[in-house]
């Protein structure tokens, strides 16, 4: 049997995805041809239930992005002429040095180091650039922590992730104040086409089972996890708790951490920094069980390296 990967950029797919893509793909047919009358018809169901997530009363606009656009370079698929940067290990306010910019692009959650931004921030953020447009780069978090459209323009997110297509195709929601801004998006071939059908039943499976229950479980899951590492003196979480992401959990173990888990039937990501030190991060997203998390917590419990005196 496989083990379960946990890797945040390479997660296991959502449960249902080979469902839809075995079983129901061929029933479609002909409604997935590459032309823009079908474009826009599926693309108008996926704002829908996107709208429906976010539970905002506005008017919302959805562009599509081909593969390869990496997260930051927003210069890739907008026509903002400069903008600033804000992350949960940059958060500079430095009002005067970014007066200038057009717009500002928050990275919510930092999959590599296990932290997040709190809604107090982005509002702060919003608070001290009232004339800004203010995009919020989600790939790793949305739909699993609570968006409020009033305070920001723009939304960047990812089909993978927390979504767990098999691909980051990217993409931007955003108010239609901000459309004169934004390029227009290509689609390239029936792929394309057959990613957007099958991101649309990923959409109405999260729909129909509602997205508060399952953003309840992602939480209890990664209290599960975090009281297991804050329990095992032999793992560390060095990031404040307020600011420790729910969706990517980070630790800094031995290295026979992996080894460990790997035996036990999982595979986490690793991260690997200037200071030498290590990160070993878990994602926490739907398609993991709470079965799987509770076990995986006893698991951690119990690590200790050979070498350890403790």
């Amino acid at each position: 049997m496989n083990p379960i990967n946990l890797n945040p950029e390479k997660p296991e797919l959502y449960f249902t995805y080979d469902f839809h893509r075995s079983f129901e793909l061929d029933k479609v047919g002909k409604l997935l041809a590459l032309n823009h009358e079908n474009y826009v018809r599926i693309s108008d169901h996926l704002s829908i239930l996107l709208i429906k997530m976010l539970n905002y009363d506005g008017d919302l606009s959805l562009r599509i992005y081909e593969e390869g656009v990496e997260n930051n370079e927003l210069d890739s698929i907008t026509t903002f002429e400069s903008i600033g940067y804000f992350s949960p290990n940059n958060m500079n306010y430095d009002i005067k040095k970014n007066q200038s910019k057009d717009a500002l692009f928050i990275k919510h959650n930092g999959a590599s180091t296990g932290s997040w931004l709190s809604w107090d921030s982005v509002e702060e953020i919003r608070i001290n650039y009232p004339e800004k447009k203010i995009i919020l780069d989600a790939s790793t978090s949305f739909p699993l922590f609570p968006i409020d459209f009033n305070i920001i323009d723009g939304l960047y997110f990812s089909s993978g992730h927390c979504f767990g297509m098999p691909d980051n195709t990217r993409y931007l929601l955003f108010k239609n104040s901000i459309t004169t801004n934004i390029k227009e998006s290509k689609i390239r071939n029936t792929t394309t086409m057959e990613h957007l059908w099958l991101f649309g039943k990923i959409l109405e499976d999260f729909s129909n089972k509602g997205i508060d229950q399952i953003r309840r479980e992602t939480t209890y899951k990664a209290a599960v996890i975090y009281h297991a590492i804050d329990s095992n003196p032999h793992l560390h979480n060095n990031v404040i708790s307020d600011s420790r992401s729910v969706t990517t959990i980070g630790f800094k173990a031995d290295k026979e951490i992996q080894n460990f888990l790997r035996e036990h039937g999982y595979l986490v990501g690793k991260y690997a920094f200037q200071d030498l030190e290590t990160l070993y991060v878990i994602a926490n997203y739907p398609t993991y069980s709470k079965e799987q998390f509770e076990k995986l917590a006893d698991h951690l419990a119990l690590f200790k390296p050979l070498n350890s005196s403790l």
